[in-house]
């Protein structure tokens, strides 16, 4: 079982994860009193596991953003 762990993150706010084409992959919405860190069990809006890539991320909080990458590797 494994996840991604999101963490230092402000009090709320949206991650966002896109494929490397863009596509929408996963959106987590988060707010006071979720758990720290934040997992992401790397599966998409469908459920499913996502494959070996990489994967843009992006937090969005108020008019605040940061981005960066994930690398997952089955």
């Amino acid at each position: 079982h494994t996840d991604i762990k999101f963490k230092d993150l402000p009090d709320e706010g949206e991650i966002s994860i896109y494929s490397v084409n863009g596509e929408l992959v996963k959106k987590i919405s988060f707010s006071p009193g979720r758990p720290d860190p934040l997992p992401w069990d790397v599966r998409n809006e469908s459920g499913e596991k996502v494959g070996a890539d990489v994967y843009i991320y992006q937090i969005k909080s108020g008019g605040n953003k940061k981005s960066g990458k994930i690398v997952i590797v089955r």
